[in-house]
């Protein structure tokens, strides 16, 4: 007769096997891009996120995110760096702090983007994923004040 723990290591292999190895997340999309200030550069690199607004049925939503350099070129990231996005639609804010905040001064950092723009609620920006679509030139403005 097997011994428990035997049987138990047996289970966890069996199911491992079964479930397949990595986080790869559900399906997502390429997206890349660039957004500009005023038509031109960034006075630093920043940060644009991507919120799910209408998820597509099929497929689980994730908020998104990437970096962007000062002539604000990005690749968004939702599970795996790179990946891109769920299909859906998205909702977009951006962030681009000339000064920081710390938490010694939390109210001393300087965003010079928009307070309309850092919401995407009230940003007006949008994207639409669409499924084995790649996007690879989204395209976003932000006037500067």
């Amino acid at each position: 007769m097997p011994r428990p723990a035997a049987v138990f290591l047996l289970l966890v292999v069996a199911l491992g096997a079964t479930c397949g190895c990595g986080n790869r997340g559900p399906e997502t999309v390429p997206v890349r891009g660039r957004v500009t200030f005023g038509g031109g550069p960034w006075p630093k690199p920043g940060t644009i996120n991507f919120l799910p607004h209408k998820p597509h049925p099929d497929y689980p939503s994730r908020p998104g995110s990437a970096e962007f350099d000062t002539e604000g070129n990005f690749v968004v990231t939702s599970w795996r760096p790179g990946d891109g996005l769920a299909p859906g639609t998205y909702r977009v804010s951006i962030d681009c702090w000339e000064v920081p905040e710390t938490m010694d001064k939390p109210n001393a950092g300087r965003n010079c983007v928009p307070p309309k723009y850092r919401n995407s609620q009230t940003s007006g920006l949008e994207v639409t994923v669409e499924e084995g679509k790649p996007i690879s030139d989204l395209r976003f403005d932000v006037p500067k004040p």
